[in-house]
């Protein structure tokens, strides 16, 4: 029998009642100690701001999210853990390892920190507003067509279909570069777009797929208890794909395979979600000494530079979006929207039209760090850098409200239905935000639409036909989902 999990109800107001005392007056303390000058030397106000941030923007998480049980993989979990990690703690972090994030002026990155704060609160408050079940509403009919359980065989051929196209892809780049490692190679200069071969997001495109195919199976697994081995052979194929392509690539992998975990077996709690944390860590280090042995340059052996190159420097949002506040308009003008136009004209090949727009890390770092750029090394704008960039700080409240807005009625389109195809097309989602949040809008659609439109078709194909849904209902209705 299918046992499809419960919702849960709103939690009660009691634990949050201690909170709404507790976390506000240890906030206003530390906040009244910074004000005052209590905290001496720049760099401790700024690591002592940051904690008065994150304890402002945490019982706004609980008193945001939708279920009882904390949901990890809910948008304002996500968004908070991101923000948290690239802006405050990434300061706390660099106080403490003396790390030369100071070369800016400190009001710049006090700016920083108010700039991921007001995102946030803006975020949570489109979040919890009615807008979002409202739109949820309207758009269920149009969803309901990728409800229903999977046949298994159909996904199985899916998968296959995907894991073939994936192959060729790797087969035509080893054809066309003579390596297996022309991603890694390539890595710096990707950021580069007139560096860049007119086929590299189609190939990479589909190479990717074996990842959806993975994806699939992995559907077939949890929900229906079946081929685990098979599951198993396509993640392990999937994941060495993905390795090939990037370290972001194969993150995404693992990121999405324990969302499916969360809705299609059990909640992942703090256990789970720590070991997947050990294990992004530890690929974003073995992931770098592989890029870095591929494009046969030094590679550190001491543990504090392996992490410093590996994992820290590429958490550069927080200097990145002082750079930007600080130099948007005088030296960076206003672009008024034009980075989010930059989507209609990314299917055509930077060699056909020359001349086709930047985007925003592209605008950024051609204006700003031209030298840099040139090399193929690039900073990424981020999700509130971009809405700044565009329309100042009226773009990071109703630019990051829209979105919450947006994240609401994915939500409760989930919320809807346990099928599997609103699980995943869910978690797609859920992983556009996430690569928006530390990238620009251009690089995050990209990567969302290479994931989404393979699922969207991979649904559609994968549902039993319509008489086996007749026989079903006249067996037992209940399991229709």
């Amino acid at each position: 029998m299918l046992r499809v999990p419960v919702e849960h109800a709103r939690p009660p107001r009691v634990s949050l009642l201690k909170l709404a005392v507790i976390v506000p007056a240890t906030v206003a303390l530390a906040g009244a100690a910074v004000l005052s000058g209590f905290f001496q030397g720049e760099e401790t106000q700024l690591a002592a701001l940051a904690a008065v941030i994150i304890g402002v923007m945490t019982p706004c998480l609980w008193l945001v999210k939708a279920e009882a049980s904390l949901d990890f993989f809910e948008f304002p979990v996500m968004l908070y853990g991101l923000l948290v990690v690239f802006f405050p703690l990434r300061l706390i972090l660099a106080v403490l390892l003396g790390e030369e994030l100071f070369y800016l002026p400190p009001a710049a990155l006090r700016l920083s920190l108010l700039a991921c704060l007001t995102g946030f609160l803006a975020f949570a408050v489109g979040y919890r507003s009615k807008a979002g079940m409202r739109l949820a509403e309207r758009f269920n009919p149009l969803i309901s067509r990728f409800d229903g359980e999977w046949d298994v065989g159909r996904t199985n051929l899916l998968a296959l279909a995907l894991m073939i196209v994936s192959l060729i892809s790797v087969y035509l780049v080893y054809s066309a570069t003579g390596s297996l490692f022309y991603f890694l190679r390539l890595d710096p200069l990707t950021k580069n777009p007139y560096e860049i071969a007119y086929w590299y997001y189609y190939a990479t495109w589909g190479i990717k797929c074996l990842a959806v195919g993975a994806l699939f199976q992995a559907v077939i697994f949890l929900r229906y208890r079946q081929q685990p081995l098979l599951t198993a052979g396509y993640f392990l194929a999937a994941a060495l794909t993905a390795a090939l392509v990037s370290r972001g690539t194969l993150i995404m992998l693992l990121l999405l395979v324990f969302g499916l975990f969360n809705y299609l077996r059990r909640k992942v709690g703090p256990v789970l979600l720590a070991w997947l944390g050990v294990l992004v860590l530890a690929w974003l280090v073995l992931g770098g000494m592989l890029r870095y042995r591929a494009s046969l340059a030094f590679t550190p052996t001491g543990v504090s530079d392996l992490l410093r190159l590996h994992v820290l420097q590429g958490l550069d949002h927080l200097p990145t979006l002082a750079i930007v506040m600080q130099n948007v308009p005088d030296v960076l003008p206003w672009q008024r929207g034009k980075t989010f136009l930059v989507l209609l004209y990314k299917p055509i090949p930077r060699s056909v039209m020359p001349d086709k727009p930047l985007g925003a890390s592209g605008i950024l770092n051609s204006t700003l760090f031209p030298l840099s750029y040139e090399a193929g090394y690039a900073f990424s704008s981020t999700i509130i850098g971009e809405w700044y960039l565009n329309f100042s700080w009226a773009g990071i409240i109703l630019g990051m409200a829209l979105i919450g807005v947006a994240a609401s009625m994915v939500w409760h389109l989930r919320a809807k239905s346990r099928s599997p195809g609103r699980v995943l097309i869910y978690l797609v989602c859920v992983f556009g935000l996430v690569s928006w949040v530390r990238n620009d809008f251009q690089v995050a659609t990209t990567d969302f639409f290479f994931l989404l439109l393979p699922t969207l078709a991979g649904v559609l194909f994968a549902r039993r036909p319509e008489r086996y849904r007749k026989r079903l209902l006249v067996g037992g209705g209940h399991f229709l989902i």
